[in-house]
């Protein structure tokens, strides 16, 4: 006895379905297949105006191999797409959380620049008023050295006239 095979029918809007496909792939597929091995496959148009195929369920299978995922339906697109769209939402979130960070870190570093000018001012304020305090100290001392060089002039002098006046009252007592 023969042995007896399981028959389907489906239109190419179910298979196109079940497959994650358009339908134009499908019928392009099926013509392959028509091509090659005829027997596999027949081809009928019911009432209400849908082509229904009438096949075993190898044909189904073959055709879940030789479909490629660029022929997807566009339902798969979407869901594709739609997995895109969050992949890109969630890296926008991390560079938004990147950038906030950066931000405040660029104003800590603003705040610490603005304190270190502060500081280099105050510094530099320092600075000029130890040189004029040096200046005066400077031009004390030079007061002090000739106050201390006419002072020992002075003493000279009063050396030398208490040398000859003590001279001079030496002679008058001899006298």
């Amino acid at each position: 006895m023969d042995q007896i095979k399981t028959i389907i029918s489906r239109t190419y809007a179910e298979i196109a379905e079940e497959l994650g496909c358009s339908v134009p792939v499908i019928r392009n597929q099926t013509k392959n297949i028509k091509h090659s091995d005829p027997a596999r496959w027949a081809k009928s148009t019911i009432r209400n105006g849908k082509t229904v195929i009438v096949t075993d369920p190898d044909l189904v299978e073959e055709l879940r191999r030789r479909v490629r995922p660029g022929q997807r339906t566009a339902k798969n697109q979407v869901i594709a797409m739609e997995r895109q769209i969050q992949q890109l939402q969630q890296s926008n979130q991390r560079l938004a959380q990147a950038l906030a960070q950066q931000m405040q870190d660029l104003a800590a570093m603003r705040a610490d620049r603005d304190t270190a000018i502060q500081r280099a001012g105050t510094l530099e304020t320092e600075v000029q008023d130890s040189r004029h305090t040096q200046t005066l100290q400077e031009a004390r001392i030079e007061a002090q050295e000739a106050e201390i060089q006419r002072l020992k002039e002075d003493l000279a002098t009063y050396q030398d006239h208490s040398f000859l006046g003590l001279k001079w009252a030496t002679r008058k007592s001899k006298k």
